[in-house]
């Protein structure tokens, strides 16, 4: 097993709330460029868009930046329910 200090984690996380608070600020911008498409967050810009998630990871992991956000740009007007 692999163990990562607690302080990198902790920085991870961050991070990662950090990116995802900018997509949700930036949805609607971001929709305009990247509807219906799969995109790679980090450092609060995008870093990769796919419309298949498995070749938005390959390309993630091509270019070591696998610690990213991916999150799906629905279409306008489009109901999505969790």
């Amino acid at each position: 097993m692999i163990e990562f200090p607690e302080e990198l984690i902790k920085q991870k996380l961050k991070e990662a709330e950090e990116d995802r608070k900018w997509f949700i600020e930036n949805k609607r911008r971001l929709r305009e460029k990247y509807s219906n498409l799969f995109i790679a967050i980090a450092n609060k810009q995008v870093i990769a868009t796919s419309k298949n998630v498995e070749e938005l990871i390959k390309k993630l992991r091509e270019n070591n930046q696998e610690d990213a956000l991916i999150e799906f740009i629905e279409p306008e007007d489009t109901i999505v329910v969790y």
